[in-house]
């Protein structure tokens, strides 16, 4: 492991096709032995398929839903539909 990792996860409960960094950030942590407790809001759209994206990457500046800094050494992280 390369120290500590930034590790997002993201559900698009609006089923918009994007994700909002505000209110569809779920879970947020550098800690590897962390353990995500989600609470799904009552205005999330139902009876469908949504979106979640799982982001860790090791550089020092956080990443979005859809950027990844990286780290000079190690390089980027990935994205997880």
């Amino acid at each position: 492991e390369y120290g500590s990792q930034h590790r997002k996860i993201y559900i698009d409960f609006d089923n918009n096709g994007s994700f909002n960094e505000t209110n569809e950030l779920v879970f947020s942590t550098t800690t590897s032995a962390s353990v995500a407790s989600i609470t799904i809001p009552t205005t999330a759209v139902q009876a469908v398929y949504l979106r979640m994206r799982i982001v860790v990457d090791p550089g020092s500046t956080a990443p979005t839903a859809c950027y990844l800094p990286g780290h000079p050494t190690y390089g980027c992280g990935e994205i997880e539909d």
